[in-house]
């Protein structure tokens, strides 16, 4: 099943599916190192601040997103 990636719980592993997101925003998290297909974990990030997330296929460091950029990410929740 998809989400947007703002309604995944703390906690939830993911794997990113699609960006609704102009060309420029799609650029700036290909630049962050957020790429479709890979597992993340959202680590924090509820209430009115930025969702944290960690790539686990890459074990990169947490990135911070703004909720705008969260609301236009397509995800499918997996298992860890």
């Amino acid at each position: 099943m998809e989400y947007r990636l703002i309604s995944v719980t703390n906690n939830s592993s993911f794997r990113i599916l699609d960006f609704k997101l102009d060309m420029e925003s799609r650029k700036r998290l290909n630049n962050m190192g957020i790429f479709r297909n890979d597992l993340y974990i959202r680590t924090a990030g509820n209430g009115m601040g930025p969702v944290l997330i960690q790539n686990l296929t890459n074990h990169s460091t947490p990135i911070a997103l703004g909720r705008e950029l969260a609301e236009g990410i397509v995800v499918e929740l997996t298992e860890v």
